[in-house]
């Protein structure tokens, strides 16, 4: 397979890899040439031959990943990932990976973007999760942290690398301890919120809907017949996406109350073609921007004005989510005295979501039901997110509810016939068990039905 000669000075191992081209490994004993073709001949027994490229970089699989994977169908869902994902990648790979531009501030931590990829170490990735936590949030660096994870074992599935450097580095954790609004904190929003953000919450709070769910209805997704609104699409820095995921088209019922105020809403006959929202310019054109190049959906449009849109900003823009927290949400949440943080965890405008969810929970619902209506991929997560709220309801009503299916109505039938006195009675009375199908040891009821299952369980 090889063969070791000394040239120059050094003793070289002379191979071939597994498609036939010539390589050469260099060392400076004929012992280390030895035992480094040794481990060469193993990988290619094994079929894990990783062959030496010194010239890739992390930013050269970055652009290989999105181009498969993420623009192209490489990946679980065989299609390309949406619009609000591609973004949110884009912007971590620039903030976090990408040595900053002339201008910006320089980085604290180290930045893998342009280095080669056989020469970042684990040592390095930590030291850089470290420096990363520093400065922003768990929840940032475990997205961060991810997307670095995701590249080296794109590289590894290649066969461009040998070792992840990401295998053996301790994820960051975060875990999410956004809690539910209690009636009385719902009570205090409203009666300090202007109509408009009255509106918001009662529809949010009822629905379920996120918060770019919310922000993307329009009047025409509104059903005034069958009492609701159809989820079709999200709304994200005045662009319009489509839903989160399949599951997220939806219909979300709402209450008589809530529709009467938004057919009485004096923005619902202010104009639905979005095609002419927002003021003109001089020269005729409008402020909507065109589609994002390269997309197809037809929601996928930048919106800067939407007349047909129920929810705006005061100055009747699409709203944006960072000025509707600065300026209107956390003000809001101040002036009705809920605290941000507290030891049950923390309030956010997600929490109106969390609310419709526990009160549907407390209502009764069962989980395909609470499922469909915050429009989870799959009960699964539904299950996850909300089991302490299912948990909560486990009472003594919960024990008699089992008792009653299992054994009710009919032990209460058998009981009465019991106490009548009559020969059927006396024949299956304790002291003729023995003769009874089964035995005082093989069935433990008077019901025939109830005992035939139970001695087919046994059987």
């Amino acid at each position: 397979m090889g063969c070791i000669r000394k040239r120059r000075g050094k003793w070289v191992a002379d191979y071939r890899d597994p498609s036939g081209r010539r390589r050469w490994i260099t060392r400076d004993t004929r012992k280390e040439a030895e035992a480094a073709l040794a481990v060469v001949k193993v990988a290619i027994d094994k079929d894990e031959y990783v062959a030496p490229d010194n010239q890739r970089t992390l930013q050269t699989i970055y652009d290989h990943w999105w181009r498969v994977a993420v623009v192209g169908t490489d990946n679980k869902r065989g299609k390309p990932l949406s619009a609000g994902t591609q973004g949110f990648y884009a912007g971590l790979w620039t903030r976090y990976f990408l040595t900053p531009a002339d201008g910006e501030p320089p980085a604290v931590e180290t930045r893998f973007g342009p280095r080669r990829l056989r020469s970042i170490q684990q040592a390095e990735v930590v030291d850089w999760k470290e420096s990363l936590g520093q400065r922003v949030g768990p929840r940032t660096v475990l997205a961060a942290f991810q997307l670095l994870n995701t590249l080296f074992e794109h590289a590894r599935r290649f066969g461009w690398i040998v070792r992840n450097q990401c295998e053996f580095v301790h994820a960051p954790s975060y875990e999410a301890d956004v809690r539910a609004f209690t009636p009385k904190e719902l009570a205090a929003l409203i009666r300090h919120a202007d109509q408009d953000t009255l509106l918001m919450i009662e529809v949010g709070a009822v629905s379920g809907l996120r918060e770019s769910e919310l922000f993307g209805i329009r009047f025409p997704d509104i059903d005034f017949q069958r009492g609701g609104m159809h989820v079709t699409r999200q709304l994200q820095n005045g662009v319009a996406l489509a839903p989160k995921s399949e599951k997220s088209r939806r219909f979300a019922p709402l209450p008589p109350t809530i529709m009467k105020k938004l057919s009485e809403h004096p923005r619902r006959f202010a104009g639905h073609d979005r095609h002419t929202a927002g003021p003109r310019r001089g020269d005729g054109s409008t402020n909507e921007r065109p589609p994002r190049p390269g997309t197809e959906d037809a929601a996928d449009v930048c919106i800067a004005h939407d007349r047909s849109l129920v929810f705006v900003s005061p100055e009747g823009h699409a709203m944006n989510a960072s000025n509707f927290h600065r300026r209107i949400w956390k003000p809001l949440l101040k002036a009705a005295g809920i605290e941000l943080e507290n030891e049950r965890g923390k309030i956010t405008f997600h929490s109106l979501r969390h609310a419709a969810a526990t009160a549907a929970i407390a209502s009764g619902a069962n989980v395909q039901t609470v499922c469909s209506l915050l429009g989870h991929a799959n009960p699964q997560i539904t299950l996850t997110t909300y089991a302490d709220e299912w948990a909560a309801k486990l009472d003594q009503n919960t024990a008699v509810g089992i008792a009653n299916v299992l054994f009710g109505s009919k032990t209460v039938a058998a009981d009465e016939k019991e106490e009548s006195g009559g020969a059927q009675n006396l024949e299956k009375s304790p002291e003729n068990l023995g003769t009874w199908n089964g035995g005082p040891c093989r069935s433990r009821t008077y019901d025939q039905e109830i005992k035939s299952l139970l001695l087919y369980q046994l059987s």
